[in-house]
């Protein structure tokens, strides 16, 4: 069995009425600074956004969701 590594986590929220509504996306690697999205309409696009930037940097990675209702927001883990 691998050696994994938690690398980083995403996330995936709504946005409050008075800041405009909507949804954003949030991407931050371990020690680093979180890089968040733009405005999206809907939840599973910014989830799809913060997915997608961690397949970019890491190009296989694992996700570990945590059960929250309403957002979204996972560890990323990669084999090292």
């Amino acid at each position: 069995m691998p050696n994994v590594a938690h690398i980083a986590t995403i996330a995936a929220y709504p946005i409050k009425e008075e800041l405009g509504g909507g949804f954003r996306g949030v991407f931050k690697n371990v020690g680093e600074d979180r890089v968040p999205s733009d405005r999206f309409d809907t939840l599973e696009e910014a989830k799809f956004w913060a997915q997608d930037r961690a397949w970019k940097a890491y190009n296989c990675c694992s996700f570990a969701p945590y059960k929250l209702k309403g957002e979204y927001k996972a560890n990323v883990w990669v084999n090292v």
